[in-house]
């Protein structure tokens, strides 16, 4: 299909609301779809990007309220518990039925999480309008974020819309859930074109089939921060994790580990704390100390005097960064109304499928989904940085912990996963009581007190037992520090997920049912009861 173009064509690139049974903003940021819209934009295109998940849409604030939020630039979303009929209306009957009824035995409710559908019908068609020259012509592409594979009604309700507003527009897909699972995203969601990882080839083919641009390169840039408004951003120093964990996807979904660069994230970090005070940053990656002598200690040593004077080059970014406004890196509703303004990692192996975002374009690496951002406060008080994803603790050592200190790191989160050495041995070969112990000593030596040091604890994988479950949460107490259980998702394409799927009383083929929620591996060894009874171990006092 040829298709013949007199402006600019269009790309809607879409964060689409979500479907779960919790859900809280741990720094869920747009990575994998800014990407995208900055190699479109290389082309000649303009994006547009519609976040079903912003917190400030007016009809969706009369409706709810304001969701609740924290200054650390954390919180709530719009929520919207669903009945049995919104199901209905999403699946067949048989299918609606079995969901509702496995989530209610759970004892967990599914909800949408995002804005009104009113008004995400709206902002869809405000960015058709808004992103054409001409003003209201149909977009020639549609991208959307898939997240977690359980996520999926959010994309099928996306793409669902998108037909309906436009019949003959392709709806393409990538993330975590189409990288997983492509063939369910075809065939139950629908999308046209299936982006797996950074293999672009199938929406490459849709653009010579449809005689639309292509850029240049065969895959996206690599970016260092992406920020969408407010008084937070994100960070990546390095793509890709080089451990091959059995419950762990990483590997699949980022691919090989790849070292990024120190200087580009350091001047990225000052750019959005001196021109638009941004405080509050949160690191995406999946394997933050691995080669840290290469990035991760240089980029410390260089924010840690960011209080004190500039960091880096002034005033142009970095070669190679991705710079230069455009309306289509717009997003679609603003605060006060107007219609161009501006808004887990998880440490079982479900990595933060970032949603989506778009390009305004700022210096130095950083992809923007706010023209305006916030109110120039650098200076006033230096950054902060967080840790949704664990740090490996056989990877630490006194230098890197003192450093993280001086830089304004509030917190670690280290993954413990388990204190059994033969849980290791079987599932990640990483790490060892006396290791573990090792990284929290230098820690607090460091200066980090036991509530600023958090422990993931992996709670309900195949064969597991409640009784490992919990010495491990007591060996964390005993350490002065806080355990966090990680209930176990099966992930798609690990190594622990046929074990899992013969195990679990639940069709894990479906992906509602991979979800932590409804503790798919409960079992007599390892019983929902006892799940909720370590969960509260866990917040006890400490040793």
């Amino acid at each position: 299909m040829e298709t013949n173009h007199t402006e600019k064509p269009l790309a809607i690139l879409i964060n689409p609301p979500v479907y779960d049974a919790a859900l809280y903003d741990l720094y869920l940021r747009p990575f994998g779809l800014l990407r995208v819209g900055a190699w479109l934009r290389s082309a000649g295109w303009n994006t547009v990007y519609v976040d079903a998940l912003r917190i400030d849409d007016p009809s969706s604030l009369k409706t709810f309220g304001r969701p609740r939020r924290k200054a650390d630039g954390t919180g709530h979303f719009f929520r919207r518990p669903l009945e049995y009929s919104d199901l209905a209306g999403l699946f067949s009957e048989p299918k609606a039925r079995e969901i509702f009824s496995v989530y209610g035995e759970a004892g967990r409710r599914l909800s949408r999480y995002g804005v009104l559908a009113e008004s995400f019908r709206s902002m869809l068609q405000d960015a058709a309008e808004d992103g054409s020259a001409a003003g209201g012509r149909k977009p020639d592409l549609c991208l959307v974020q898939g997240g977690m594979t359980y996520w999926y009604p959010g994309v099928l309700e996306t793409v669902r819309l998108c037909r309906e507003l436009w019949p003959t527009v392709p709806v393409a897909g990538g993330g975590v859930y189409p990288t997983l699972l492509p063939g369910h995203a075809a065939q139950i969601c629908g999308l046209d074109a299936v982006v797996s990882g950074n293999d672009f080839s199938s929406l490459i083919e849709m653009f010579k089939h449809r005689s639309l641009p292509q850029p240049a390169e065969a895959a996206p840039p690599v970016v260092s921060s992406v920020y969408t408004g407010g008084d937070s951003a994100v960070l990546r120093l390095n793509i890709g994790c080089p451990y091959r964990c059995s419950y762990c996807a990483s590997g699949l979904v980022s691919g090989a580990f790849c070292a990024g660069s120190a200087v580009q994230a350091a001047e990225a970090v000052y750019d959005l704390w001196e021109r638009r005070g941004v405080r509050n940053f949160a690191f995406y990656d999946d394997a933050l100390l691995v080669k840290k002598e290469e990035v991760l200690l240089p980029f410390l040593e260089a924010v840690s005097e960011i209080a004190g004077k500039p960091i880096g080059r002034q005033g142009g970014g970095l070669p190679g960064s991705v710079a230069g406004g455009s309306p289509g890196g717009t997003p679609i509703g603003s605060p006060n109304g107007s219609p161009n303004g501006n808004p887990n990692g998880n440490p079982n192996g479900n990595p933060n499928g970032s949603p989506g975002g778009t390009p305004s374009g700022t210096p130095n690496g950083t992809l923007s989904g706010s023209p305006n951002g916030s109110p120039n406060t650098g200076g006033e008080s230096p950054p902060c940085f967080y840790l949704p994803n664990a740090l490996h603790a056989e990877l630490l050592d006194e230098r890197t912990a003192r450093l993280l200190g001086q830089a304004g790191f509030q917190e670690i989160r280290l993954g413990l996963e388990s204190a059994s050495d033969d849980f290791h041995r079987r599932q990640d070969s990483k790490l060892d009581e006396q290791v573990f112990s090792d990284a929290v000593r230098m820690l607090f030596s460091a200066g980090f007190h036991g509530d600023r040091i958090k422990a993931y604890v992996l709670a309900g994988i195949p064969d597991q037992t409640a009784e490992e479950a919990e010495e491990t949460i007591r060996f964390a107490l005993r350490l002065g520090i806080r355990p966090m259980v990680a209930e176990f998702s099966p992930v798609p394409g690990t190594e622990l997920f046929e074990s899992a799927r013969r195990q679990s009383s639940f069709d894990l083929e479906e992906p509602l049912f991979q979800n932590n929620s409804v503790f798919p591996m409960a079992s007599r060894y390892f019983s929902r009861p006892e799940l909720e009874r370590l969960k509260r171990l866990s917040r006890q006092p400490k040793a």
